[in-house]
Formats: C-alpha cells, sequence, structure tokens
C-alpha cells in the first residue's frame, strides 16, 4: 500500500513510504473511529476529532519514520546514486556510467531507482544537468553559453543548446534572457 499526499486535488503516491497490510488496517480503523464520531453527532465530537486526528497524524509519522529508517539494499543503491551523481554529472551523462558504479545492468540500475525515487535513473541525471545549466545560467552571466557547455561536459555550445531546449522549452539564451 502506497501513502498518499494530496497535491492540487490529486492523489499523489509517496514512492518512498510504504504501508503493510497491518499498518493500513490501523490506520483505516481510526478513520473508521472518526466516521463514527461524526455520525454519532456527540456535544464534545469537535475535541475528539482533533485528538482523533492528532493520533491519526502521529501514527503516519511514525510509519513513514520507520520506513525511511529502514536501508534495504535498492534504497543504499538510491542513495550512493544520487551521492555520485553530485561526483560526476558533469563528466558523465549516461545511465550505464553510474549502473557500473553499482555493479548493476543499466536496466535494473534504472528500475531500482525508479521502485525507490518514482522516476528512472536517466530522470535524475537529466534534471541534475538542466539544474546545474540554469544554475549557471542564471548566476554566471559573465560567462559565455560555450563555457557552461564546456562546464557541463558537453564537447560543444549546441549539443548543450539542444539538450536545454529539449528538456526546457526554451534556448539557453531564452532562458538567461
Amino acid at each position: 500500500m502506497y501513502f498518499c499526499t494530496m497535491k492540487r486535488n490529486k492523489t499523489v503516491p509517496h514512492p518512498n513510504v510504504k504501508l503493510d497490510k497491518h499498518e493500513y488496517n490501523e490506520i483505516m480503523h481510526v478513520v473508521e473511529l472518526m466516521r463514527e464520531t461524526v455520525r454519532l453527532n456527540l456535544p464534545d465530537r469537535r475535541a475528539l476529532m482533533s485528538r482523533q486526528v492528532e493520533f491519526l497524524l502521529r501514527l503516519l509519522g511514525t510509519y513513514r519514520k520507520n520506513r525511511l529508517n529502514e536501508e534495504s539494499p535498492d534504497k543504499r543503491v538510491s542513495i550512493q546514486f544520487h551521492s555520485n551523481l553530485k561526483k560526476y554529472v558533469h563528466q558523465y551523462h549516461n545511465v550505464e556510467f553510474y549502473a557500473s558504479l553499482a555493479c548493476l545492468t543499466p536496466k535494473y540500475f534504472s528500475t531500482v531507482i525508479k521502485q525507490e525515487t518514482g522516476h528512472n535513473a536517466g530522470y535524475w541525471i537529466r534534471r541534475h544537468i538542466i539544474a546545474e545549466a540554469k544554475m549557471l545560467l542564471h548566476v554566471r552571466h559573465d560567462l559565455p553559453i560555450q563555457a557552461i557547455a564546456d562546464m557541463l561536459g558537453f564537447e560543444e555550445q549546441t549539443a548543450l543548446s539542444r539538450y536545454f531546449k529539449r528538456e526546457t522549452g526554451l534556448s539557453p539564451t531564452e532562458f538567461r534572457g
């Protein structure tokens, strides 16, 4: 079971926290108690509901904390990937490199990353490259785009420009505006 959050009136699964059947049943039991409190229309139901909501939130927080503290082998792969990504994103833009550091095939590696984070490894690589490019374009107006391309591991400015436009819809020059 996924723990879900609300985002603009949509339920979005939280990819890092899964509830087992027992935890889900406990939460549903509290929800049923809350429904019963509303149905009974007790004079002090506001205070009672407030305490039930507080209990529910604490229960959910406990489950979330327990799950985040568990370090499965897949979780370790994900943590190491993000650490490696910060170190090597300026040099290596492909999943194969990061998979080889984890001693996994690129396909399996990307599957593990997707299970842990909700997105595959390629997504995270692109996100880091674009975030770094945006930061450099925004902060370092003194640098020509070719210099930024070099810093990000692109051999030519045109390669960075095509990549940036494909990912953001704007050219680096338009973004810098």
